[in-house]
């Protein structure tokens, strides 16, 4: 496991980051807040679950230092997604 597939736990995270919060700010400026759920529902499990891939491919690889950080960096960026997404949960859309 090198570096660069250490890090993706992070590149996963941003990416949800952007489609979530760039999904809603669109959603809202052309008037359609009933996609903001599903579509964050929808990231939150694809990228939950692409983190699920990488921490078990990580551990699986007996890849020492570098695959223990891709285990600690996926649960992170789990952890993280998990949060950004909670809120959609308990405010309006918009």
């Amino acid at each position: 496991m090198g570096v660069a597939a250490s890090l993706l736990g992070i590149v996963i995270w941003a990416l949800h980051f952007g489609l979530v919060y760039g999904g809603q700010a669109l959603a809202c400026e052309v008037g359609r807040p009933s996609i903001v759920m599903p579509l964050v529902i929808g990231a939150s499990v694809v990228a939950l679950a692409l983190l699920l891939v990488l921490a078990v491919v990580a551990r699986r690889s007996r890849g020492g230092f570098l695959g223990g950080l891709a285990v600690g960096i996926a649960a992170f960026s789990a952890l993280a997604v998990v949060w950004e997404a909670a809120p959609v949960l308990a405010l309006p859309a918009c």
